[in-house]
């Protein structure tokens, strides 16, 4: 059901270390901010040596839950309105794989 999914969302965004803006249980909403950026424990030789993987743009979604005839739909969508592709598959993807 509806209050399930928000729980279970809920916890693979917490589990994710996803940062939450703003969690609004009655619209069935989530604010986060997510840059799409793997991290890693420490940078590589050349990482370290270019500075590289640090410049990563953050981008605000909106995550929101809704109860469909066919189960529930999570969709994330640029806040903002921009066009983030990537960054919008790998958030949901980075749900999923931290659903319990």
């Amino acid at each position: 059901d509806l209050e399930r999914a928000w729980s279970q969302l809920n916890q693979a965004i917490n589990n994710a270390n996803i940062e939450v803006l703003n969690a609004d249980r009655d619209a069935q909403r989530f604010q986060v901010a997510f840059s799409g950026a793997e991290e890693e424990d420490e940078p590589g030789f050349f990482g370290r040596l270019f500075g590289g993987g640090d410049d990563a743009e953050v981008i605000n979604f909106d995550i929101t839950v809704a109860e469909t005839e066919q189960g529930i739909s999570v969709r994330a969508v640029p806040s903002s309105g921009q066009s983030a592709p990537y960054e919008q598959d790998l958030l949901i993807r980075t749900i999923n794989d931290n659903l319990i």
